[in-house]
């Protein structure tokens, strides 16, 4: 595992924020591992909507291929779903709180994901 990059940026003087979450997840095979990157992008708002802050987070895991070859894609594409995003999920999730809290909103809270969730059940909207 490893933190990619992360950045975060302050857009307004309010304190109090939601989180609209947004996240991508890319792949590279190789012909001995996969490397899957989660990407968090979070757009901090005001009570009123507007946006006040910026958070991302990209976190990169590696799955290294000991019997035979590379899985085809569509094995490659629901490993990705169903296991690669939920293992890098808790990083991403602990970088956004924390960037977030560096740049003044220290409420931002994302939950943490319910047993069997996916990728498409993570990206959502939360209140901090």
């Amino acid at each position: 595992m490893l933190t990619e990059s992360c950045k975060a940026e302050r857009l307004a003087a309010d304190t109090s924020a939601s989180a609209e979450l947004r996240l991508e997840l890319g792949m590279a095979p190789n012909p001995d591992s996969v490397f899957y990157r989660l990407k968090a992008q979070a757009t901090l708002k005001s009570e009123e909507g507007k946006d006040v802050g910026r958070v991302e987070v990209s976190v990169v895991t590696r799955y290294d291929i000991t019997e035979g070859e590379v899985p085809d894609e569509d094995t490659l594409l629901e490993f990705a779903d169903r296991d690669a995003a939920v293992v890098a999920y808790p990083y991403v999730r602990e970088g956004i709180q924390s960037l977030a809290a560096r740049i003044g909103f220290a409420g931002v809270l994302i939950p943490m994901l319910e047993p069997r969730s996916n990728l498409e059940d993570m990206s959502q909207s939360w209140s901090g």
